[in-house]
């Protein structure tokens, strides 16, 4: 949300597009590291080359203010925010090399959108061609593909991506164009993130691809946020007799944040569970360490075991002696 605020992107679609691609890339690569079992990093890369990128765009608007790549005119009718194009950004020489008109005008916040969708799409690409290799050439990749299709593994994520849509779609200029983007992004997040933890411990723990685990939850979370909202609508409209549905269905900032809070509830929920459940099957502690007892307590216990263990031999003596006299 960081990048999307400096970028001046807020309050446009072009927000929800960059969000759904990087969780896209983060999806598709923890999905090609369960089958092939290697965590792949390409020439371009989101945790190396990707940072550097969001530390430079960082650095730009910390010298040159978010105005570097938005202008505000007040005299401007609709949108009220134009966007700075690219060839106010080059140097005249090397803007004067370029002939098409189209590309100088083209913003360069949206252009520094589709440079990075220019380098998610090869890295798309290369897992696909990682992962077929894999099940080649690797029996433990194709003992998973054979247990769970690839190709059906990947439906999960543009089933929750079409389900956290629907919000949008109804309600775009309560939820796109307002300050509802923030609860809505930060419930996404929690959701599709949701889904690759899911892969992550599957890979770990040797699991069948977790396909029912990675939908339900999401589902249920978006469906209970729109029932809650229908049904506050609902008896808005039971309780009135001037009052329509339709007029008081409302999907606003106030239902995005009861989406991300669900979300986000969910989420730990499960990452709870899936931390203790660990620590009790390897005997740790989650956090802290967990000490092994010391040596000379052992000792002493195991030396009270054998006493214990060893008084009813005697006992069984004394009483042998007892009959003999």
């Amino acid at each position: 949300m960081l990048g999307i605020n400096a970028l001046g992107l807020g309050g446009t679609w072009w927000a929800l597009f960059t969000t759904y691609s990087c969780i896209a890339n983060f999806y598709l690569s923890t999905w090609e590291e369960y089958y092939t079992g290697v965590l792949y990093l390409s020439e371009f890369s989101g945790p190396v080359e990707g940072v550097l990128v969001m530390c430079t765009l960082f650095f730009v608007v910390s010298v040159h203010g978010k105005w570097f790549y938005i202008d505000y005119y007040p005299v401007c009718s609709c949108p009220s925010i134009c966007w700075t194009p690219i060839g106010e950004v080059l140097p005249s020489k090397i803007a004067s090399l370029i002939t098409i008109m189209d590309i100088l005008e083209f913003p360069i916040n949206k252009a520094f959108v589709l440079f990075g969708l220019s380098v998610v799409v090869p890295n798309v690409i290369g897992s696909f061609i990682n992962v077929r290799a894999a099940i080649a050439s690797n029996p433990e990749s194709a003992a998973k593909a054979k247990k769970f299709s690839p190709l059906i593994s990947l439906l999960p994520f543009p089933i929750l991506i079409t389900a956290t849509l629907v919000f949008p779609f109804l309600a775009p200029e309560a939820i796109v164009s307002s300050r509802a983007v923030v609860p809505f992004i930060l419930g996404i997040t929690f959701t599709l993130g949701h889904q690759v933890g899911n892969i992550i411990v599957a890979h770990i723990s040797k699991r069948v691809f977790p396909f029912t685990e990675m939908i339900v939850p999401g589902l249920v979370v978006v469906g209970g946020s729109l029932t809650g909202a229908a049904g506050i609508a609902v008896v808005q409209a039971a309780f009135s007799r001037t009052v329509v549905f339709k007029d008081v269905f409302v999907l606003d900032e106030n239902t995005m944040w009861a989406f991300a809070v669900t979300a986000a509830i969910v989420y730990f929920v499960w990452f709870v569970r899936i931390v203790a459940d660990l620590c009790d099957i390897f005997d740790i502690y989650c956090l802290t360490i967990k000490h092994k007892k010391a040596a000379g307590s052992n000792s002493s216990e195991a030396h009270a075991d054998d006493t214990k263990q060893s008084s009813p031999s005697k006992k069984k003596i004394k009483k042998k002696s007892m009959s003999r006299n």
